[in-house]
């Protein structure tokens, strides 16, 4: 195994619990191992999203996805991850954070990513997305063979039903 996929890899729906302070160190160093990592089927879910400001939402989310892949699943995707199709007609600072968690999702799913490390969303979410995102996350896993690393500081999502495994960040 290459040495830089220590803290990528996992399996199933993973929580790494920590508190905010560690998450921001272990996600710093996440993001240093892929950059030197060869592995392309990772990607990272950020609350701040877009990365490439430059282009418009649908570019975005279609970025190096081939016409073919998005014809053939776009609209069943979008079906079970709940996107309206206005979302993707929305300026990017008119998204929540609920939206813009479900886009990179479908973004991951279209470029065959099977490899998800996601930045807490938690405090930015409410109950019911919480809960909803808590689901998808584990359609993906069950439905899509993905695995998942949450980083998280919530107790109560480390202990859902919904995660196979969970990790105190150390």
């Amino acid at each position: 195994m290459n040495p830089h996929d220590s803290l990528i890899s996992f399996n199933g729906f993973t929580v790494l619990l920590g508190s905010k302070a560690e998450q921001q160190l272990i996600f710093s160093e996440i993001k240093e191992q892929l950059l030197t990592s060869e592995r392309t089927d990772v990607m990272i879910v950020q609350k701040n999203w877009p990365f490439f400001p430059y282009l418009n939402l649908k570019e975005q989310v279609f970025l190096d996805i081939s016409e073919k892949q998005k014809k053939s699943k776009q609209e069943d995707i979008q079906s079970k991850l709940m996107i309206d199709s206005s979302c993707l007609k929305k300026a990017v600072d008119e998204l929540n954070t609920f939206e813009k968690i479900k886009l990179q999702l479908m973004h991951a799913i279209l470029a065959e990513k099977t490899n998800l490390i996601i930045e807490d969303p938690i405090d930015d979410l409410s109950i019911t997305e919480i809960q909803d995102l808590l689901v998808h996350l584990c359609d993906l896993v069950n439905e899509f063979s993905f695995s998942i690393l949450l980083l998280t500081h919530d107790l109560s999502i480390a202990e859902s039903p919904y995660v196979n495994f969970c990790k105190e960040a150390s």
